[in-house]
């Protein structure tokens, strides 16, 4: 193999890091595409769910309050807050 002159290693560096910024780029350029769109996904599936319990005739008010017991932790100054802003919504109705 032949010794490479200076010229030759300066280009196939300037390569290398072509290379690398056209994959950063392209990286970028899904993780702006996919974030957002998974986001959506996932709040378009949330809202189909939310209509099927609907449409099996499970009121709305159930299905959000089983979700609240299971994703949120119980603890009772939560609750108090949960039920305080509940009856400030229902008083000002």
């Amino acid at each position: 193999m032949a010794a490479l002159g200076p010229l030759a290693i300066v280009s196939q560096a300037v390569g290398a890091v072509e290379s690398s910024l056209v994959m950063a780029s392209l990286v970028l350029a899904l993780i702006v595409v996919a974030v957002p769109g998974t986001a959506l996904f996932l709040i378009a599936l949330a809202l189909l769910y939310f209509r099927a319990c609907q449409a099996s005739g499970e009121p709305l008010a159930d299905v959000l309050g089983q979700f609240e017991k299971e994703a949120l932790p119980a603890g009772y100054w939560q609750q108090h807050m949960r039920d305080r802003i509940r009856l400030q919504v229902e008083s000002s109705r």
